[in-house]
């Protein structure tokens, strides 16, 4: 039988990192002897609450640079394959409830996209125990793991921190706290789309100016992150828990994305579909009145805007009625 918190694993003055029993009942056995701490060894093997037949843990140290933080590499080798799993409930003591909320995000949004930890774990973005630990605010990982993870979900960069820092704005100082447990998918979604909306407001203000070399490539980025919270919004917007905040949202979101379009083709090296999508936006035309009228079917049109190859005769009926369109 093991303590809910069983082991410390902590870095010591020297540089080394050591654990040490938390004060469990009993202990931490290392080559069947009691040990209250000692300095952790690359393929370290301890066992919790038993010298014979404990729960046993192995260390392994990761080379420098290596995918996730030294803390996320540590990791118990006696969870049973499958899906999902749980370490347990959770201790008060050790959960940071901002942490739990960027976790509960991350969560709602692996579910929603079919991804399980054990996936995760195999394509090398992030341990399951750390994983779990993240999702249960136990644990923060680093920023490159952050990245690799709102990519996997197909969220902007630094959402996750977003959401964690929108956990204290918005929380009252008196209950800081106090555990996230009331907190339902639909409602973390939704908040994780406003901090993305965010994310992206600022990454418009600091573009550079249309002649710029990086100008196009940025836009780019910064409109394929829209679409993807729009997709979110969307979908978020046509559920049953929406609330008028998921339409306020995804109503800011569809602003920003013409914002993106209109900027875009402001570039010398603007593509046919930016220069197609803006000019689209200025006639107030959708996508099945321009393609009848440059005499194209609506998935070219599509295609268009959506940075697609299409056929030279096609490119060129589009190119001519957006000249078109653009004269005054």
């Amino acid at each position: 039988m093991i303590s809910r918190t069983h082991i410390h694993v902590e870095a010591d003055s020297a540089g080394h990192w050591r654990l040490a029993d938390h004060g469990s009942r009993n202990g931490i056995f290392i080559d069947g002897e009691r040990r209250e701490s000692a300095v952790i060894n690359d393929g370290m093997t301890v066992k919790l609450g038993n010298a014979a037949d404990g729960v046993e843990v192995k260390f392994a140290f990761a080379a420098t640079g290596d995918r996730d933080d030294a803390t996320e590499n540590i990791a118990a080798n006696h969870h049973p394959i499958g899906g999902d799993q749980d370490l347990g409930q959770d201790d008060a003591s050790t959960t940071d409830p901002s942490i739990k909320a960027a976790g509960a995000a991350v969560r709602a949004r692996r579910e929603e996209l079919n991804i399980t930890q054990r996936g995760w774990a195999a394509a090398g973005i992030i341990n399951a125990s750390a994983l779990i630990a993240f999702e249960k605010g136990r644990s923060w990982p680093r920023t490159s793991t952050q990245e690799k993870l709102e990519d996997e979900l197909r969220w902007p960069r630094g959402t996750i921190s977003q959401i964690r820092a929108s956990y204290w704005a918005n929380s009252d100082p008196n209950e800081v706290t106090t555990a996230l447990t009331d907190t339902s998918g639909e409602s973390v979604l939704v908040q994780a789309i406003v901090t993305g909306v965010n994310t992206i407001e600022q990454g418009i203000q600091s573009l550079p100016a249309p002649q710029h070399p990086d100008f196009s490539a940025r836009t780019a980025s910064l409109t394929a992150s829209v679409r993807q919270l729009e997709a979110l919004a969307a979908k978020a917007a046509l559920e049953p828990q929406a609330t008028p905040t998921t339409a306020v949202t995804l109503a800011k979101i569809r602003r920003l994305s013409s914002q993106l379009v209109m900027l875009a083709a402001q570039s010398p090296n603007a593509t046919l579909g930016q220069r197609l999508h803006a000019a689209r936006r200025r006639a107030e035309l959708n996508e099945a009145e321009i393609a009848a009228a440059a005499q194209v079917s609506t998935a070219t049109i599509e295609a268009i805007e959506a940075g697609e190859t299409v056929s030279a005769e096609a490119a060129s009926k589009v190119a001519a009625l957006i000249a078109l369109l653009d004269q005054p």
